[in-house]
């Protein structure tokens, strides 16, 4: 399977600044309050200052919707402040919330929020991201077990079970950096390379996105067989050398 297979947004956020492209879709992001760049973890990333409430967002649609299916978030962050500032999230803070990815900072934990009613989430293993530079984070939702997962820096992923209950589908907006709900909670720090994708990523290809913490372009999601290729030949070098 091709790492670009559902693959539904991904936004490198390269620009220096106004609206930031989407690279696979056309879901591009329009700014809230400003938004510089600083250097990423692949080229540039999208910088965020909490006190000017930085943020980018565009309206929601199937594309973005994700509800109880297979689907799978993942990108760079690196936040400056404490509190509880938003990554990426699909929530109008009015008890309807698709997906909420946050940092609990007090924690060195990423924590991911679905079904703002029912209030379904899951949280890292604290001190998994305890040294606050660029951390890679992926959640996901798996319908037919019926499991929430994150992993921080492609450690041993984390799961709850959702107990039946379904991320919802809402009108929210799709956002990154802050909290749609009126709170501050904005991020303090950049964000790079954020992916949507409606299916669960496999832990091979966790592992090739992650790429030893120098994470991956989008020009390098272009062949069909990359996966399978970088797979095989770590396991040959792995082999030789072991």
């Amino acid at each position: 399977m091709a790492i670009a297979d559902n693959l539904m947004a991904f936004w490198e956020l390269e620009e220096a600044s106004g609206d930031r492209a989407d690279s696979k879709g056309s879901n591009t992001l329009s700014v809230g309050n400003s938004c510089g760049r600083e250097v990423g973890k692949v080229g540039y990333a999208a910088l965020f200052t909490s006190a000017l409430s930085e943020y980018l967002y565009c309206a929601t649609n199937a594309a973005l919707e994700m509800g109880d299916i297979d689907f799978t978030i993942a990108g760079w962050f690196n936040n400056y402040a404490g509190g509880w500032p938003g990554l990426v999230l699909k929530s109008n803070g009015a008890g309807n919330e698709d997906y909420k990815i946050a940092i609990d900072y007090a924690n060195y934990a990423v924590v991911a929020n679905f079904n703002g009613a029912d209030g379904i989430s899951v949280t890292s293993a604290n001190n998994s991201a305890s040294s606050w530079s660029y951390h890679y984070f992926v959640v996901w939702h798996d319908a037919a077990n019926d499991l929430l997962g994150v992993s921080v820096d492609n450690a041993t992923p984390v799961t709850q079970a959702t107990g039946g209950l379904a991320p919802e589908v809402s009108s929210a907006r799709f956002q990154i950096s802050g909290d749609q709900g009126g709170s501050a909670n904005y991020c303090n720090g950049p964000i790079d390379q954020v992916g949507l994708w409606k299916r669960v990523l496999t832990s091979d290809e966790r592992t090739w996105l992650y790429n030893s913490g120098n994470g991956r372009a989008y020009s390098e999601f272009g062949s069909s067989n990359q996966l399978t290729v970088n797979v095989y030949e770590s396991t040959i070098v792995d082999e030789f050398n072991g």
